[in-house]
Parts: C-alpha cells; structure tokens; sequence
C-alpha cells in the first residue's frame, strides 16, 4: 500500500512540475535558447512604423519583441484589408517564403509578398497549396511583404514571417 501512495504521488509530483514548466515556457516554446532565424531576411526592426498603430478597422495589431505579428479582429468590409509588414530588396535568386500562421488561406486571410501593379503585378502566397517558393529575375527588385484579412472574415492568428534564400521553408526561430 506504501508503495502505490509513494508511486501516486511521484506522479502527481512529476505532473504538477510538467505543468509548471508548460506554463512557465508559453507551452514549451518560450525557452531561453531560442533566437530568431539569422538566415530571415524579413527582421522585425525593418517592420514599418504604421504596423501596431491603431487602426480605424478595429483589427488589433501587436507585435512581440523577436518580430510576431498577432492579429485579431474581423474584417467587415466587401473588400480585402493589407496590412503593410515591410518592404525588402531582393537579388537575383530564389527564395521562399512562410508564415508559421494557423488557419491561412487566400479565401480568408494570408501572408503574401508582392511586387510591380498591373499586368506585372506578381503575388506570392505563404503557406499555401501553391508553391511558396518564387524567383527574383534582377538584382535589387523591391517587394511589400503584407498581411491579408479577405472580406467579412474573422481573424486570431499570429503570423511568425519568414523569407530565406534557396527553395526550402526557413524556421523564424532556431536553438541558440
């Protein structure tokens, strides 16, 4: 009987510490040793200015210290919202680019990355069915990097933009 008392509480001791520790690390994934990927080219302190101001839309906009983006509100427009993250000059290359962000779709709300308007208008969606990964054909080609909410949408999400050389999926935080 000793022994099950002892056993039933070494596990609610080991519980208790795991919640503890859960809690403590944001859901294990606030650790000290995480930085931001150094291989993004998209740095929270190229973020424009105008990102967390309010906004007469009532979407709410914060921003974390490594370069988060969390959204909330809802779009009640008949019109899609874009919300300038930043803009970045790329090189002649390939690239790739996700958003870490639940629930995207370009029927509700995305990351994308964009450039020229018209006909020669070039929009690449994050995390999509579509392949995220795109080609700069000159040297020096200015993208906007943009957060959409689709008309009459809801949104809860926190975007983590990443953008890296090669054709691979970069991480926004990596084990320093």
């Amino acid at each position: 009987m000793k022994k099950i008392i002892g056993l039933v509480l070494l596990v609610l001791l080991g519980v208790g510490l795991l919640t503890g520790i859960g809690a403590c690390t944001n859901g294990f994934t606030s650790f000290d040793m995480r930085e931001p990927n150094p291989d993004n080219l998209i740095k929270v302190e190229d973020y424009v200015e105008t990102l967390t101001e309010k906004r007469d839309d009532d979407i709410e906009i914060t921003v974390s210290e490594m370069g988060e983006i969390k959204v909330v509100g809802e779009n009640e427009t008949d019109s899609d919202i874009e919300i300038i993250v930043t803009e970045i000059t790329l090189d002649e290359g390939e690239y790739t680019l996700s958003s870490s962000a639940k629930g995207v779709d370009d029927d509700t709300y995305y990351l994308c990355i964009k450039t020229g308007e018209g006909e020669t208008l070039q929009v690449i969606y994050a995390d999509s069915d579509d392949d995220s990964t795109f080609e700069v054909e000159a040297d020096d080609t200015t993208y906007t990097v943009a957060i959409v909410i689709c008309a009459g949408e809801e949104i809860e999400a926190t975007f983590k933009p990443v953008l890296v050389e090669g054709d691979e999926v970069g991480k926004f935080y990596v084990i320093g």
